[in-house]
């Protein structure tokens, strides 16, 4: 199986546990979109490795302890940077949904650079994956882009999640011109249905929720073939506990979300994507000719597995912590048939 490599942010979320008189509880947990992503693929027993920067403070020290715990290939980590690790706070409502807070400024994880990408990071990786967050940033922004291009050099394909968080951008124009770079580099590209108007300009957020179902499924399908004529090849669309829909260039399959209660959804975008790229890998399909070749019953069998991973990570606490091993989706799958 090959590897999938995993660049950018490693941060702590800080996940609000409960409510005290007169303060509230959080707890710490190893995060970031690209170390989740990671750790989830990890779990699954797939090949992946991170490559990021990393604090040597207390949190950096947990990060590292927690992928590599969980399969996770470290040998590709820069030195270690004397900034502190980036922290997220997360409160949470009733149903696991989050707010977050972000305390970015200064941190290790913008300190990534360009001369530390090596030749031997590709040996042996199909597939290179990133998000946004590291582009906020002017010095690991750079890094980023060589990044992408010494992969596409390398005949990595490129997976992005966008993952937005508007907050980290000095300007919306800072943040329009990344995702551009970012959708015309992408084979494998995520975004949430809330997202899909950063990809395509023409995708009416207006009353999202309270169109029916057939109406918002073709503003869906309309947007997702405009986004995929950029040269997207696999487009995987979540949408909460209303389900995902994934688009090739040949097909596309609706997956609807597993029954559950959740308790925490940090992180379930991460479990689900890190679930597809574990699935792309372990079945070959890990090249741009697989992935054009991908038909509707394709995209249904690696929907529901990630759909089945994303589940079972919304009824525990925490980021990686929370993603199943694959004996969990095994069970969870096999009880649901």
């Amino acid at each position: 199986m090959n590897s999938v490599i995993c660049s950018g942010e490693a941060i702590i979320d800080m996940i609000q546990k409960r409510r005290a008189p007169n303060k509230l509880i959080f707890e710490a947990h190893p995060g970031g979109a690209p170390a989740n992503v990671a750790g989830g693929i990890g779990k699954l027993g797939g090949s992946a490795r991170f490559f990021g920067k990393v604090s040597t403070d207390i949190f950096g020290k947990l990060i590292l302890d927690t992928l590599g715990r969980n399969n996770v290939d470290l040998r590709f980590v820069p030195p270690l940077s004397s900034k502190p690790t980036a922290i997220s706070l997360v409160s949470l409502d009733r149903s696991g949904n989050r707010d977050f807070v972000f305390h970015h400024c200064s941190t290790a994880d913008s300190e990534l650079g360009s001369e530390e990408i090596t030749g031997d990071l590709f040996a042996g990786a199909s597939i290179c994956h990133v998000g946004s967050f590291a582009l906020s940033e002017r010095r690991s922004g750079k890094a980023t882009v060589s990044l992408i291009e010494r992969a596409v050099s390398e005949n990595c394909l490129i997976s992005c999640d966008i993952n937005v968080r508007e907050q980290l951008w000095k300007s919306r124009r800072q943040l329009s011109r990344a995702l551009r770079y970012l959708h015309g580099r992408s084979d494998i590209l995520k975004c949430s249905l809330e997202e899909m108007h950063y990809l395509d300009s023409d995708f009416d957020t207006a009353h999202l929720h309270g169109s029916g179902n057939s109406i918002l499924l073709e503003r869906i399908q309309k947007s997702s073939a405009r986004i995929l004529s950029e040269g997207v090849r696999l487009l995987v669309v979540t949408m909460g506990s209303n389900g995902s829909i994934l688009f090739s260039v040949r097909a596309s399959a609706f997956v609807p979300s597993f029954q559950i209660r959740a308790v925490d959804t940090t992180g379930a975008g991460d479990s689900f994507l890190a679930a597809v790229l574990y699935k792309l890998t372990s079945k070959g399909w890990d090249n741009r000719a697989s992935l054009n070749r991908l038909g509707k019953m394709d995209l249904g069998e690696i929907g529901r597995f990630a759909s089945a991973v994303s589940a079972i990570s919304c009824t525990r606490h925490g980021g990686i912590e929370s993603f199943p091993f694959m004996h969990e989706v095994e069970k969870f799958l096999s009880s649901r048939n």
